[in-house]
């Protein structure tokens, strides 16, 4: 069962952002699919949430196990498709989500071969930057789960900065959003991989590893402009995707979300779409944020706006 419908997640879900309220885990139908959710005193279905990144259906269950339904479900993974596939005939109306398959390569030379197809000069360039960084700011250390008390403090830090310089919205805002991650930790459900010089804390990668599938929802580091040229988040994610080989993931997953560096490393992608019909509300919320999207300059003021505009009422 994927992570986002599983006990574990439903019940620091539930735990979190709904303490007071009575709370059951129900099949529910949207259309043709089942999905596994939380439901709040008897009639909120909880589709949304800040790290809910997409639901998956219950392929087990057939719609006949449903104790109710619900008309429209905004991110439900729909199919799957390369990366090639992607990009010479990319799926309009859905949102993607790529991912490494680790069954394609026998041996991790393999899958370097795949990317040095694609790329001839990536992955020695990177080697290169990683040696000037260890030289200029001491031996590097990656971590795949770091249990230092500075680094979801820093990870959050880090990762407000950015969401406030780019525009985009800042989940760190509400205080329950740090605690959600604080209670998986404490139910050693999260795991925190980063990378070190020295003591000196890098980058970070908050996330998880279910079911042999490794993901994650916070990915950042530090901001230091003498850092940049480092590329501290690929230095990072390098050594993430060849331990993830190596210990046997059937997938790393780099979830919702089709920005540059994920296309680099992935080989397919989930497609994201909706189901059923959404109510007229939510219809024109969509339709503003399309046309925000194709008629105004991606400035930092602008993207404040939009994320005024796309705030839903639902959202945990």
């Amino acid at each position: 069962m994927d992570f986002y419908s599983s006990d574990e997640f439903i019940q620091v879900l539930a735990d979190t952002y709904y303490p007071e309220d009575k709370k059951t885990v129900e099949f529910v139908r949207a259309d043709d699919r089942v999905l596994r959710l939380l439901v709040i005193n008897d009639r909120r279905v909880i589709m949304v949430s800040t790290y809910l990144d997409y639901l998956v259906p219950i392929s087990s269950c057939s719609v006949d196990v449903c104790t109710r339904s619900v008309r429209y479900v905004e991110r439900v993974v729909l199919g799957t498709v390369s990366k090639g596939d992607w990009f010479s005939d990319p799926k309009e109306g859905f949102t993607p989500s790529p991912y490494i398959d680790w069954t394609l390569f026998p041996t991790f030379e393999a899958y370097r071969e795949f990317i040095t197809s694609q790329n001839k000069r990536l992955l020695g360039d990177y080697a290169r930057r990683r040696r000037r960084l260890s030289e200029n700011f001491g031996e590097l250390s990656f971590r795949v789960h770091d249990e230092g008390d500075d680094v979801l403090p820093l990870a959050r830090e880090w990762k407000m900065k950015q969401l406030v310089r780019t525009g985009e919205q800042n989940y760190f805002d509400d205080e329950k959003n740090l605690m959600f991650l604080e209670e998986l930790l404490r139910r050693d459900l999260l795991t925190c991989s980063t990378l070190r010089a020295g003591r000196r804390l890098l980058a970070v990668w908050v996330g998880f590893v279910h079911e042999k599938k490794w993901s994650g929802w916070v990915f950042t580091y530090d901001p230091d402009a003498n850092l940049k040229k480092y590329s501290l988040g690929h230095q990072l994610l390098h050594s993430m995707i060849e331990h993830s080989f190596a210990e046997g993931h059937r997938e790393f997953d780099f979830s919702i979300g089709g920005e540059d560096y994920k296309w680099v490393y992935s080989t397919h992608a989930r497609l994201l779409g909706a189901v059923g019909r959404p109510e007229l509300s939510v219809r024109l919320n969509t339709r503003i944020r399309s046309v925000l999207r194709k008629t105004v300059n991606k400035s930092s003021a602008l993207r404040r706006l939009e994320n005024v505009v796309r705030r839903r009422p639902d959202k945990a």
